[in-house]
């Protein structure tokens, strides 16, 4: 008969086992970077947007800001104006009164992050469509961790005065995942906060548990949105995308009270071309505007036609997942010339553009 003492030296070296195997495979994790979110891939700290609380509507920059952007695949210097944009003053782009003005919002991918603040989308259309209208001016009031709730709210109340002719609004595969996490007009409180969905139960060992992280991506979960990959799919078409169709009528009927013209503009982000159930559903989502009268333009195709295979590392970093100069400029190119194709005119006649 084995003695009492025995198996609990046993029982303990076992336990031990399990631990120190446990620590190692989640160091092992951890240094591999295996189950990073993109924050850390690039050297930063987790950070999750569930059930965050802001003491205000409006998402931008802090005004008159200097600071270094930088992680492992780029370091870009900043400055913000009185507006928090990384932009001149308003007055300033518009000082030609003649002028057609455009308002461009959105996300980090039109403040353009990865590259220059000369070299983002917005400058590229600006020096492209010049060619056409030398009278156009844009504004650039793309903010990173932006979306389009975010974007009709600042534009509304902040952005009217400067009394635009035209407004751009992009949606891309990350404006989908924001919704998840921050939800629609109901983030907007009547005490003018902002609070963001509650987090699932998941989140907290999400965030401090790479096991954890593997076991949830082994089982479908996707990112740090912690929805099953399917479930995702299924709500972006069945949840999301009506969604982002009321907001697009919401935005019509600011236009028609105003008397502005808005172009509505889906690309890919660069992450997205991983991901191919992407380009279907805001397919979806543009054709529903297309019939409903929105001026929209899809342009996954043709930028997908020149970013592929190992051309694509030329247009956007692998790590960070935002485009580089070069993709910014294919940006600027497509959106020209998919509405000079199914708009003609639309840039030089601003405000005028027939409904």
């Amino acid at each position: 008969m084995i003695p009492t003492t025995v198996y609990r030296q046993a029982l303990r070296y076992f336990v031990f086992i399990i631990i120190f195997t446990l620590v190692a495979i989640e160091l092992l994790l951890r240094i591999f970077g295996i189950g990073d979110i993109r924050l850390e891939s690039v050297g930063k700290d987790y950070y999750s947007y569930y059930g965050k609380k802001f003491n205000s509507w409006y998402w931008v920059n802090s005004p008159h800001l200097t600071y270094t952007d930088k992680n492992s695949d780029y370091t870009i210097e900043v400055k913000t104006n009185s507006l928090g944009h990384r932009e001149r003053e308003p007055e300033e782009v518009y000082a030609t009164k003649a002028g057609i003005r455009i308002i461009a919002l959105g996300d980090s991918f039109t403040e353009g992050m990865g590259t220059e603040q000369d070299s983002t989308y917005v400058r590229y259309l600006e020096n492209k469509v010049r060619t056409i209208a030398p009278e156009v001016d844009f504004y650039n009031a793309g903010t990173s961790g932006s979306d389009p709730f975010f974007c009709y709210v600042l534009l509304r109340d902040k952005l009217l005065k400067y009394q635009p002719d035209i407004v751009i609004q992009t949606i891309n595969g990350s404006d989908y995942t924001d919704f998840v996490l921050r939800g629609g007009f109901e983030r907007f409180k009547a005490d003018s906060t902002t609070v963001f969905h509650n987090a699932p139960w998941l989140e907290p060992f999400f965030h401090y548990c790479y096991i954890f992280r593997v076991i949830l991506a082994l089982n479908g979960y996707t990112g740090d949105i912690l929805q099953k990959r399917d479930d995702f799919l299924r709500n972006c078409e069945t949840i999301i995308n009506p969604q982002f169709i009321a907001l697009a009528d919401s935005f019509l009927m600011l236009a028609s009270r105003n008397g502005f013209k808005m172009l509505f503009v889906a690309h890919p982000a660069y992450g997205d071309f991983m991901l191919r159930e992407a380009e279907r559903i805001q397919q979806q989502l543009t054709t529903v505007l297309s019939a409903k009268g929105h001026c929209v333009v899809n342009i996954w195709q043709p930028m997908n036609d020149v970013m592929k295979g190992d051309n694509l590392h030329r247009y956007g970093y692998e790590q960070d997942l935002h485009f580089t100069s070069l993709g910014y400029q294919l940006m600027a190119e497509t959106i020209f010339e998919e509405v000079e194709k199914r708009y003609p005119g639309f840039w030089k006649a601003g405000a005028n553009f027939p409904d």
